[in-house]
């Protein structure tokens, strides 16, 4: 298609800037030669792009379909690719001229999902919403049409027009389809660990990994395991633990979210064998800013309840801040005591990267992070927490994080310790 169309139009281009064609016969053979060069070595320069941007070098494509335009600054499918490049390296404005010109020289669905889709991009949400009707009326069963039509009703303030188009596409796609969950996926980490200013706790590792399969009902299942040590320079032995890791997530019909986590642990530390941890995490919708969750802590030694709302906060393209509260009742021995703390935390994402960084304090009893998913071993009052992580994703379906976190603790024997962390995460999904 492309090829033809570059060829009929390479012909015009060509004739209008020449007289040659009504000089005689003999000069227009010549003309024919010439043209049909230009419009091989035009074909070959497409073929280059498409090449380009096959292999994901959307910047160099960009400089070819360039070339292309300046030559045939009329020709639809050479501003639609540009624009798709542009789209690519998120210069949005520039996509959303080259799909408008488009769509003025030949009106069809690309152009119209195209400028949908940059003004998306763009945060421009109104004029997202109208191209993306535009497309729909060419097809109305567009999948990614209609979800870029429900991004765009949901960050215009109109959730329920977004809930009704992600419930259709649900009911017709299946959950698996609207979330982009992967249908299986794969987690492995190490952290080491190590404690200064403690007398009964120095350094050490915990390792494991986790796994969760998605289907398209919505459910979700998963289960891991992990093992930790943890030296104590009163002990040749040191504390020994095993957890053991179960997950069971819920997707319901008006796209509200559930997920369960529970944790047992066995280890040859009195207080730490045969614990329990149950955390509940509900959010109103997948695309919710917002969400809240519940933790039950059943230790030997203590029991207690932990809540913990967190909010998203978009504050640019690319750059989310996290604000968080936990608020605890534990009971330990014939005591019950209240903590509290308050989190705050930055990410920013451009590319194949994620750099992210936060901070906790306040004081919490053997906590539970980021919704129950992490599980800190030692029986200590935390009083501040900070953390740095840097996550890169190679290409689709894997993503290699690095992280540190620093911590400062108040141990149940009168010490006062300090903790850094070295985490090393690989998570791969199946398609």
């Amino acid at each position: 298609m492309g090829t033809v169309s570059g060829l009929n139009s390479t012909l015009a281009f060509a004739k209008s800037f020449s007289p040659l064609h009504v000089m005689g016969r003999g000069i227009g053979v010549g003309v024919i030669i010439f043209l049909a060069t230009l419009s091989s070595l035009l074909a070959q320069t497409q073929t280059k792009a498409f090449s380009e941007m096959q292999s994901g070098n959307y910047l160099s494509a960009l400089g070819i379909w360039n070339q292309v335009i300046s030559s045939e600054p009329n020709y639809p499918i050479a501003l639609m690719n540009r624009g798709y490049c542009n789209l690519m390296l998120g210069e949005y404005d520039a996509a959303s001229e080259d799909y408008l010109k488009a769509d003025s020289l030949s009106q069809n669905l690309d152009a119209k999902a195209g400028a949908q889709w940059a003004y998306l991009g763009a945060e421009k949400y109104s004029e997202s919403l109208q191209w993306g009707r535009a497309a729909l009326s060419i097809d109305p069963q567009n999948f990614w049409v209609k979800m870029r039509l429900a991004a765009a009703y949901k960050e215009n303030g109109d959730s329920s027009s977004a809930r009704e188009i992600y419930t259709g596409l649900i009911d017709e796609h299946g959950a698996r389809a609207v979330t982009a969950a992967p249908a299986g996926m794969l987690m492995s980490y190490y952290q080491n660990t190590n404690f200064a200013g403690s007398r009964l706790k120095s350094s050490g590792y915990d390792s494991g990994a986790f796994a969760t399969w998605n289907f398209q009902s919505g459910m979700s299942l998963g289960a891991g395991y992990a093992q930790s040590n943890l030296g104590n320079p009163t002990s040749t032995s040191g504390y020994e633990t095993r957890e053991i890791k179960a997950m069971a997530g819920f997707l319901f019909s008006d796209l509200s979210h559930l997920n369960l986590t529970g944790h047992y642990l066995s280890s040859n530390y009195s207080l730490l064998d045969n614990a329990v941890t149950i955390s509940a995490t509900y959010k109103t919708s997948i695309y919710s800013n917002f969400s809240f969750g519940a933790d039950a802590l059943i230790f030997p030694s203590h029991k207690g309840l932990q809540f913990n709302p967190q909010y998203q906060m978009p504050l640019a393209r690319g750059l989310t801040l996290g604000l968080g509260a936990n608020l605890q009742a534990i009971k330990y021995t014939q005591t019950t005591s209240f903590y509290g703390a308050a989190s705050a935390s930055l990410r920013y994402c451009f590319s194949i990267f994620c750099a992210s960084a936060g901070a906790l304090y306040g004081s919490l009893f053997t906590p539970l992070a980021e919704n129950g998913l992490i599980l800190t071993y030692v029986l200590d009052e935390l009083e501040l927490s900070t953390f740095g992580r840097l996550a890169i994703k190679p290409f689709a379906g894997l993503e290699i994080s690095a992280a540190y976190t620093y911590g400062r603790w108040k141990a149940i024997n009168g010490d006062t310790p300090v903790s850094g962390t070295f985490t090393f995460a690989a998570t791969g999904s199946l398609f």
